[in-house]
């Protein structure tokens, strides 16, 4: 048999395969990623989620939507969080802009498409779970929460105890399935109630999922309306989503 020797590496917990051997360094396309994350995260020291056996508990979904309309909606428009989720039309830090300024960053380098926003001003936000947070050291908690996009599919969202990883992999042209795993630190896993909280996160995740995907599902089916032609971006709000969009037009031009 004539067998061919395909390159491969694994990241965040995901096999990265190099299928024409053209791909170039795994590393270097992460490495905007990591730079921005492992100014506050130990992305190297946690540890995947698992159950009594030791099996990754990877939670996989489906939505009817073509790839780049589910990852428009990970290349967030910030703005739609207060009018799409529950947990954020209850906050009162959302919106995040205080006195016509925003209190998040964008941060656009390479294929990384992201954006983060300062621990203290998610405080009446998001839930503090009782789990070792996964900060660099002991002594140094996360300051930033983070949602990253690196293009194509690749998704991390985080947040004080958690470094999260989704994929997005295209099934046909109006579906995608989505894979989601938890990172945490090695100490956080060993506990007596690690299943219980770890479970109460993905529960949590779940209404946020949900409520996306009805958005995520009726803006696949509005790309054929004649109004989809309007399409236009607010500078304030889109960076990201234009961005992504970018990044699409730019391998649709590449020869």
């Amino acid at each position: 048999m004539d067998l061919v020797k395909v390159p491969s590496a694994e990241r965040l917990g995901v096999m990265f395969v190099d299928l024409d051997g053209a791909a170039g360094s795994i590393d270097s396309w992460l490495a905007p990623l990591r730079a921005l994350i492992g100014q506050d995260f130990a992305i190297d020291a946690v540890v995947a989620a698992r159950d009594a056996d030791g099996t990754a508990l990877i939670e996989e979904r489906t939505v009817r939507a073509n790839w780049k309309t589910y990852q428009e909606n990970a290349s967030i428009n910030v703005l739609h969080e207060s009018f799409t989720h529950e947990l954020y039309h209850k906050s009162p830090e959302v919106p995040r802009i205080a006195s016509g300024k925003p209190k998040f960053t964008n941060h656009l380098d390479g294929s990384l498409v992201a954006f983060s926003y300062a621990d203290e001003d998610t405080a009446n936000t998001y839930e503090r779970l009782p789990l070792p947070h996964a900060g660099l050291a002991p002594d140094r908690p996360p300051r930033r929460g983070y949602f990253a996009t690196l293009y194509p599919n690749i998704n991390v969202p985080t947040h004080s105890v958690f470094v999260k990883v989704n994929l997005c992999v295209p099934m046909a042209p109006a579906e995608s399935r989505l894979h989601h795993l938890f990172f945490f630190r090695p100490e956080a896993v060993t506990r007596p109630d690690f299943n219980a909280i770890e479970r109460h996160l993905r529960e949590s995740f779940h209404q946020v999922y949900g409520e996306d995907k009805v958005a995520i599902e009726a803006v696949q089916k509005a790309r054929a309306s004649p109004v989809a032609r309007q399409h236009f971006y607010a500078p304030l709000w889109d960076a990201q989503h234009h961005r992504f969009n970018q990044l699409v037009l730019d391998d649709l031009e590449r020869p």
